[in-house]
């Protein structure tokens, strides 16, 4: 098995972990792009109603970001 302390990634993970445990954690989704486009997806004591609200908060968060991205493009103009 790999160091994970030696992936560019694990500081994110160390930040996320210490948030996680101050909060009452019920279910959990882990989803990671590889490199060449493949998906790693998990889940952990997650419903079918998880993984909609999961994937309604990931749509709704680069709805957000694509909005920003415009207003910054019109300030620009």
């Amino acid at each position: 098995m790999e160091d994970i302390c030696k992936k560019n990634y694990a500081g994110f993970l160390e930040k996320m972990l210490e948030a996680l445990v101050e909060m009452p954690i019920e279910g959990l989704c882990v989803i990671g792009k590889m490199k060449g486009g493949a998906t790693f997806v998990n889940y952990y004591k997650s419903s079918m109603a998880d993984k909609i609200l999961y994937a309604g908060l990931i749509q709704q968060d680069a709805t957000l970001d694509m909005l920003k991205a415009n207003k910054h493009n019109e300030d620009e103009d």
